[in-house]
């Protein structure tokens, strides 16, 4: 970041966004991390990298889709949260409460952190609300989608 003076860059483990002006200084940046890796470390970067200006599509990193002025989820994690409410709704008498909630908390997660109102509301209802609920009074815990408000 320093020799390079890279101003805007994230990473998580192994994953890396780094934006910047320029293309071809994106390009040779790429390059001379390349080599690094491989000289250094003797690790290969992956080749899935991509440069591309930000305001022609999102930023897909860590599972999100970041837009300049928004955050949504990758459509195979929204896809499979539909999926497994979907699950829960059809055969929830029959799975085990640990089961129910914390195959919704993981997606809970996501969504608190992406503007996915919309999939909240479609999916999340009153009943899934109550479902889960009851695994998880059967599971001693006090449900993740308590609310004050809400009465059941």
């Amino acid at each position: 970041k320093e020799v390079k003076a890279v101003k805007y860059y994230y990473r998580y483990c192994d994953d890396i966004v780094i934006f910047g002006k320029s293309k071809s200084k994106l390009r040779n940046l790429k390059q001379d991390i390349a080599d690094y890796l491989d000289k250094s470390l003797n690790v290969k970067l992956k080749s899935n990298f991509q440069v591309f200006p930000v305001d022609a599509r999102p930023v897909d990193f860590l599972g999100y889709l970041f837009f300049r002025n928004k955050t949504l989820l990758r459509k195979s994690i929204a896809l499979n949260f539909k999926r497994k409410v979907k699950a829960i709704h059809k055969n929830w008498q029959n799975l085990h409460p640990a089961q129910i909630v914390n195959g919704l908390m993981s997606y809970k997660g996501w969504m608190k952190y992406s503007d996915c109102k919309g999939l909240e509301q479609a999916y999340i209802t009153p009943e899934l609300k109550k479902i889960v609920a009851i695994a998880s009074e059967k599971a001693g815990h006090k449900s993740p989608f308590y609310d004050e408000k809400t009465v059941f």
